[in-house]
């Protein structure tokens, strides 16, 4: 998915959508019968994240302060999942999870490393 039109949303959009998806499958395995709990699913698949978040951010060469607020982002979507399967998907739920999204859309761009052109004196860009 190209998401250079999206920006620094794309984050808090993806970690919505994959929220959902596994407060989805989490309540899939319930109705079918499966005898495992489900309330483990979710914030198990946020804790992995967002270890994976801190062994790539040496790497990526990306900010503290990036790092901990899509270790954020990823943590809330896993609480957000996990309190879903044990109450139950309502509509006070998804406008939880909406606005979450929105708010952490909003607050993105803030914690995005910088990346704009700063001019030289002699008008090149600066390396």
């Amino acid at each position: 998915m190209n998401t250079s039109k999206i920006g620094p949303a794309a984050g808090p959009i993806t970690v919505a959508a994959t929220a959902a998806l596994i407060a989805v499958v989490g309540r899939t395995m319930r109705v079918v019968g499966v005898d495992t709990p489900t309330w483990w699913l979710p914030i198990t698949v946020a804790a992995i994240g967002s270890v994976a978040l801190f062994m790539t951010r040496r790497r990526s060469g990306q900010p503290a302060r990036m790092t901990w607020f899509r270790v954020g982002t990823w943590l809330a979507a896993g609480m957000w999942a996990t309190v879903t399967l044990i109450v139950g998907l309502s509509i006070i739920g998804l406008v939880v999870l909406a606005s979450g999204t929105i708010l952490a859309g909003l607050l993105a761009p803030a914690f995005a490393p910088y990346t704009g052109h700063v001019p030289t004196p002699a008008g090149r860009p600066a390396r």
